[in-house]
């Protein structure tokens, strides 16, 4: 497992990170180390050109060959299963091709002799020597469901990260050149759709676990998602006679209930070998949070549920002896367009199917309908740029909230939040709203806040992989975030991807007869019973020791007025987004406790940019 990376620049002679694994080809400026969750790059090379293929890929060697012969296109990201982002090297640039979901984040920064690359965010901060971005940070803990602001930003300050689908044209002059190269406007039908889906989620799924040594897990909650992987992989593993492990996380004290209810159908198969796996209060969420955990490229989502997140998967590791994990992260995103599809449909013409879903809508919301069509109807005659600077205004109290259906949904700053957090955070929003204005419009504002969202999933997805292979040895996987798969899901116009009375129809139609019929007729998501607010009140003196650290240090937060907010949060008293601070804060402690990496033949520093730590 390994962290690659490489240089664009006119010297033969750069730098190397420490400690060097080996250098990918002798002619090359590529190197590896061995850290990180991704397998070893593979290189194809033809005369005019190398490719680089950065993740899991199901391309052998002889279709890289020929990538390598032609160049790289963009219907290279979707043509194979896997999560991978493609590097092309030629003797006048480096073009870096991201996956349609960031689940293999690529990241790039300056350097005096021109531009480096890498899979590792914190590497490249260890060349430039960047401290942390306290932009990034106020928007990832102010907004952290919207990461519109993001763009092409990182935990630290200059290095930049690929956005998904698109390509970074690198030169050794120091330039570079951003492009898009994939969109989420629908080009299929329904049933074309439901077609690919179905290939290339059985693709996704049938590469990893053909591929493992020992024999591969997967969740099993109960759910559409996690059964479907879990019996896609079954489904190929019986055929060579083997099994695939499925775990099943429950309290002790609540074996049934919800998504449990479903489980003893979903696992019985003679493939799947079932394991439930009880958990008690030591393994609630919020334990140990003083824990030093293993420096990432951002704040894993796993952070403040580390404990249940680790004995998950060395449970699985022990019973099962696997080194590969399955789950359904993305599946609800990618298959359960936001509602802002209505406005779709009215914008479209399709007027009486967009009162015939409001209706369904608003039912099981408790909403009227005639409200549902007017915020759609005013969500469709927002543009972006106004959206972002809205959110923006909402920021800083120059806006209220817009209530209901909203292409970029907002809520009021956390009570706990400063003046400096909130006009960081909107400073970087003024500042998306700028570019947007001159991007096309959204054909299909569902399957592009859908986008949006698989791309934020994707992206710190890898930043659990990380902490789970560090912590545990095991890799985590994501079919739902592979680039064929969101392709696929994405073919098809958002109104048709759900609707009020069907539960994730695209999915029952890609895989008929793959879940039983139980589940097969949910009209629903089941209830989980929702353990933070009882982890939070058993380990709160922890969390407020926690609280006064890093972010307090950054003007970030009021001390005070958090503690405020956890322990209304604690006694069930509303929600003040508690989490995003606490796994930030997390963050930064493991960020500040491992070394940077450090690097042979470093430039002299260059002034630290302001607003870095």
């Amino acid at each position: 497992m390994t962290i690659v990376g490489g240089f664009v620049a006119k010297e033969r002679h750069t730098p190397l990170p420490v400690p060097v694994f080996a250098e990918l080809h002798e002619e090359l400026p590529v190197w590896s180390m061995p850290d990180g969750p991704m397998p070893a790059g593979r290189i194809a090379r033809s005369p005019r050109r190398v490719v680089c293929v950065m993740g899991d890929c199901g391309a052998d060697q002889d279709a890289l060959t020929t990538m390598a012969v032609r160049g790289v296109h963009p219907t290279d990201l979707t043509r194979w299963p896997g999560a991978y982002s493609l590097i092309e090297i030629t003797e006048t640039a480096t073009t870096v091709h991201a996956d349609l979901a960031a689940a293999v984040p690529i990241y790039w920064t300056v350097v005096a002799s021109g531009l480096a690359w890498s899979t590792s965010a914190r590497v490249l901060a260890g060349l430039t020597r960047a401290g942390v971005d306290h932009t990034w940070l106020a928007i990832r803990i102010l907004t952290p469901a919207l990461p519109d602001a993001l763009a092409t930003r990182t935990a630290f300050a200059g290095v930049h990260r690929v956005p998904a689908g698109h390509r970074v044209d690198l030169a050794p002059t120091g330039t570079s050149t951003q492009v898009p190269v994939w969109s989420a406007d629908p080009t299929a039908t329904y049933a074309e759709a439901a077609s690919r889906l179905g290939r290339a989620l059985t693709a996704s799924v049938t590469l990893r676990v053909l591929t493992e040594n020992g024999r591969p897990t997967a969740d099993l909650s109960g759910g559409f998602d996690s059964v479907a992987l879990t019996r896609i992989g079954a489904r190929a593993l019986a055929e060579r006679n083997r099994t695939i492990g499925a775990i099943t996380v429950h309290h002790k004290d609540a074996a049934t209930g919800g998504d449990l209810d479903y489980v003893p159908d979903a696992a019985h198969h003679p493939a799947i070998r079932h394991h439930m796996l009880a958990l008690d209060d030591r393994h609630q969420p919020y334990t140990d949070v003083h824990a030093v955990l293993p420096a990432t490229d951002e704040a894993p989502p796993a952070a403040v549920g580390h404990v249940y997140f680790t004995h998950q998967l060395i449970t699985a590791r022990d019973v099962f002896d696997t080194t590969a994990h399955l789950t359904g992260d993305g599946g609800d995103t990618l298959l359960c367009p936001p509602l802002v599809y209505l406005a779709d449909l009215l914008r479209t013409g399709h007027r009486r199917s967009a009162v015939v879903h409001a209706l369904g809508w608003a039912h099981l919301h408790g909403a009227h309908p005639r409200r549902v069509l007017r915020q759609a109807r005013t969500a469709g005659r927002t543009s972006r740029s106004l959206s972002l600077r809205r959110v923006a205004d909402v920021l800083t109290g120059d806006a209220d909230v817009p209530g209901g259906i909203a292409l970029l949904p907002v809520e009021c700053p956390p009570t706990w939040a400063t003046r400096d957090a909130c006009g960081l955070a909107a400073d970087a929003y003024l500042d998306a709203a700028r570019a947007a204005r001159y991007e096309p419009s959204l054909a299909d504002r569902g399957n592009a806040v859908t986008w949006q969202q698989i791309g934020e999933i994707g992206r710190t997805a890898a930043a659990d992989a990380h902490l789970a292979f560090a912590l545990t040895g095991v890799r985590l996987h994501n079919p739902f975030v592979d680039s064929a798969v969101v392709a696929a899901a994405l073919a098809c116009p958002s109104r048709q991807r759900t609707r009020p009375d069907a539960y994730k129809p695209l999915l029952l139609e890609a895989m008929p007869g793959l879940l039983p019929p139980s589940i097969s007729a949910r009209k629903t998501k089941g209830q989980s019973t929702d353990d933070h607010i009882r982890g939070l009140r058993t380990h709160l003196d922890e969390v407020l020791n926690l609280a006064d650290g890093h972010l307090a240090e950054l003007a970030l937060l009021d001390v005070d007025m958090l503690g405020i907010a956890v322990r209304h949060t604690a006694a069930g008293i509303g929600s003040d987004r508690i989490e995003p601070v606490i796994a930030g804060e997390m963050w930064l402690r493991a960020h500040h406790a491992a070394r940077v990496p450090t690097w042979h033949n470093l430039p002299s520093p260059d002034p630290a940019p302001p607003g870095t730590a």
